[in-house]
């Protein structure tokens, strides 16, 4: 089958593989969690929700952002979902502890840490599964 285009396909240096399998699908998780944590903000301020809720809330945040970013990871990487999908999720959970460093006056290691990057770890191998199983009904040229 012919190429629809004459130019030459771009082979992928290490930097740029990391880029595209890691670094990119990361930013895109937490895109999604200031889009999430914007719209419980709303919800919470504006109904009669109780702020109990904030540690469900922040738990259901990071579950679906490591979810995104394992789906994007694995449909970038096009095989081993499952791996690319929890490796794209912990460095989603350690970029998202990073940031969080920011407004904090010191470094803390505790339980949180522990728990969100298993968390990465799991949605975003489950989410490297989703990104493969619906990524294989595309036709590639």
């Amino acid at each position: 089958m012919m190429r629809k285009t004459n130019k030459p396909v771009k082979e992928l240096t290490a930097g740029n593989r990391f880029w595209q399998q890691y670094v990119r699908p990361s930013l895109l998780g937490l895109g999604c969690s200031l889009i999430l944590f914007l719209l419980f903000a709303l919800l919470l301020t504006y109904t009669g929700l109780s702020e109990g809720l904030i540690p469900f809330l922040s738990v259901i945040t990071a579950v679906i952002s490591a979810l995104v970013t394992g789906m994007a990871a694995a449909r970038n990487a096009g095989s081993k979902g499952f791996l690319s999908g929890a490796l794209a999720g912990l460095a989603y959970a350690v970029l998202l502890y990073v940031l969080s460093f920011i407004p904090a006056s010191g470094i803390y290691v505790n339980l949180y840490i522990l728990i969100l990057s298993v968390i990465g770890i799991l949605a975003g191998a489950f989410g490297g599964i989703l990104g493969i199983n619906l990524s294989t009904g595309k036709k590639r040229y």
